[in-house]
Parts: structure tokens; sequence; C-alpha cells
């Protein structure tokens, strides 16, 4: 299972990170409301991308966390350092990001997918279980119900 997920969770990522399109985990629609939340164009002018891309995960954390320093409780950048941490096997810690943002954030469906995860490669699969079944439960998106009933 674990091997599944690491192979999804880098193929989805990458997929998203370098697309040229404006998704939901690349766009930053909280940025216009707020102008303390990091722009799109400045979290792809960061380099973050690109090292994520590379595998150079140490990095891309560094590039996270500088950004952080800046805005601080910015969505989009907590989930990237999440999915950062959880990649330098740091999973703990991916999941205390993930927490953090859903303490913001509490419905926000990628962010409980990426917890459930988490929480399977910490080896706790009862919080994994109930983080995908809520995925499941609550998302509008066959795409992110598919991805979490395929990690059951």
């Amino acid at each position: 299972m674990v091997r599944n997920v690491l192979a999804f969770l880098s193929a989805f990522v990458v997929a998203i990170l370098l697309s040229n399109s404006s998704g939901p985990l690349v766009q930053n629609v909280f940025a216009k409301e707020n102008p303390s939340v990091i722009s799109q164009e400045e979290f792809l002018a960061s380099g973050f991308p690109e090292c994520f891309h590379h595998r150079e995960f140490t990095k891309a954390l560094a590039v996270i966390d500088g950004l952080l320093k800046k805005h601080p409780n910015d969505p989009l950048l907590l989930r990237y350092k999440g999915l950062t941490l959880d990649k330098l096997g740091r999973h703990k810690e991916a999941i205390a990001a993930y927490q953090q943002l859903l303490a913001q954030q509490p419905n926000h469906i990628p962010t409980h997918l990426f917890l459930g995860l988490a929480y399977a490669r910490d080896g706790r699969p009862a919080d994994a279980t109930r983080e995908l079944h809520w995925v499941i439960e609550h998302s509008d998106s066959d795409d992110y119900r598919h991805r979490a009933q395929g990690q059951l």
C-alpha cells in the first residue's frame, strides 16, 4: 500500500505543479482576497516546483519555509510543506502541517486526502481510513473519491 501511495502522491503532485492550468492546488484562490497570501506567480517563480519535480526535497522545504516567513498561514504553502515533509519521510511533521491547514479550512478535500495518505505511511491505518472515508463522503469530485477508494 505504501508504494502505491507514494507513486500516487508523486504523480499527482508533480502533474499539478507542472501544469499550465490554474488548478485548485496551484492557484491560491485566497490571494486575491488577502494580500498576505502568496500569488500563483510568486509561488511558481519561487523555484519550489522545479525543486520538487527534481526530487530535491530538502531544498524544496527550505524554499517553502522561506515563503512561509512572508506568508505564515498561507493554505497553499502549508499544503506543499506537508507534501514535501511527507516525501522526506517526516510523516509526523507532514501530519502536523495538514492539521494546521485543516484548522483553517476544515472541509478542504485534497488536504484530507493527503492527511490520510500521510497517516498510512506513518503506520496509523485507523486514522488513514477515517480521513479517506471522509474524502469519499464529502468530495464532489469523482477523482478524489476514486483516489481515496483506491487507497482503502
